[in-house]
């Protein structure tokens, strides 16, 4: 076993401890082979060094889907950059983006289980992949067309392009935005609809969505206080997915929430910001703890999920290992008294 810093940390590397936070919560377990997503939620979380298997493990192999999640995000950062500084949006490459993306979600849904990892540098650009993929998985339920699915994917990963003219320091402040700050944030609507409105190739129903994917059915919301009727369904729809993965993400200044709960506030919020038909797509075939998923018992032990429970998704039924290190399976429905307080990865 060595002690390496951050710095040193390659792909494919065998965890030899568990990765703990001051809080005493646990990020990654021994035994992890580090993976892109791994190292993300590593620097995140402003990690110094790990302990690694001083015999060199067996490179992982990258599945299909997490290449592409990662190329996903590689080409939003470099789209939002190039817009920064002046260029053109290049939509022939977003488009491909989003048919990627589709075509994976299309053979096998497990893009869901790479959302939710990013750092305040990279939040918005992961938050983009992430809303483009709960986007679609809603649209594919749907049974929209392959056309319809491309513009909305479209639409969904450019939901936060005026984003891009936002300044920097709003945009990486690490705590809650002044009311000023957040003023200047809501522009984005605005200067996300004059982007696409002005970029060749794109439909007015891609352009509304970066502007209207902020209003709320009661009239509530912003730049225009639209209500039910007037807000496009493409917005409603990345509306959803909007809010359901900024409260599923870890930010500098607030802990993420657990799916469960988050499900909890969109169904809180139906008739007066979410379209109740469209929220009730979402959460039916979103899997808010997927096979394979490590999560944190009240009791203190780790368990990976073995199944989904449709109709208590806070109660999945789980693996986990007792201290004397005797696995047993564990069906949380029918354990009242234990309850699942954290994601690890």
């Amino acid at each position: 076993m060595i002690k390496l810093p951050l710095s040193n940390i390659k792909t494919g590397m065998k965890l030899a401890r568990d990765v703990i936070l001051d809080d005493g919560r646990i990020l990654l377990l021994s035994g992890f082979v580090i993976k892109p997503r791994y190292k993300r939620k590593l620097e995140m979380f402003n990690i110094p060094y790990i302990y690694i298997n001083k015999t060199k493990s067996k490179l992982e192999k990258i599945y299909p889907d997490e290449s592409i999640y990662s190329s996903a995000i590689k080409t939003i950062k470099n789209i939002f950059n190039e817009v920064r500084d002046g260029y053109e949006l290049d939509i022939d490459l977003v488009r491909e983006t989003v048919n990627n993306l589709l075509g994976q979600i299309s053979q096998n849904n497990t893009l869901i289980q790479l959302t939710g990892i990013s750092d305040i540098k990279s939040y918005t650009y992961v938050h983009s992949v992430d809303v483009c993929i709960y986007s679609l998985n809603t649209a594919i339920a749907l049974n929209y067309n392959r056309k319809d699915l491309v513009n909305l994917g479209i639409a969904a990963i450019l939901h936060d392009i005026g984003k891009s003219k936002i300044p920097i320091e709003i945009m990486e402040k690490p705590g809650v935005l002044s009311e000023n700050e957040f003023n200047i944030m809501k522009l984005h609507t605005i200067y996300g609809y004059e982007i696409l409105t002005k970029t060749d190739g794109l439909k007015n129903s891609i352009a509304n969505v970066a502007w209207q994917h902020h209003e709320k059915i009661n009239g509530k919301g912003y730049p225009l206080g639209l209500k039910n009727s007037l807000i496009p369904d493409f917005a409603k729809i990345v509306s959803i997915s909007d809010v359901f993965d900024a409260l599923s993400s870890d930010k500098i200044y607030k802990k993420k929430m657990l799916p469960h709960k988050v499900k909890e506030v969109l169904l809180e919020n139906v008739s007066k910001q979410f379209d109740p038909y469209f929220t009730k797509v979402f959460i039916e075939n979103i899997i808010l703890y997927p096979k394979n998923l490590y999560v944190q018992l009240d009791n203190g032990y780790i368990g990976v999920i073995i199944k989904e429970n449709k109709k208590d998704p806070a109660k999945p039924i789980l693996r986990i290992n007792s201290n004397d290190n005797v696995s047993q399976i564990i069906d949380l429905s029918k354990n009242t008294d234990l309850n699942i307080i954290d994601i690890l990865s």
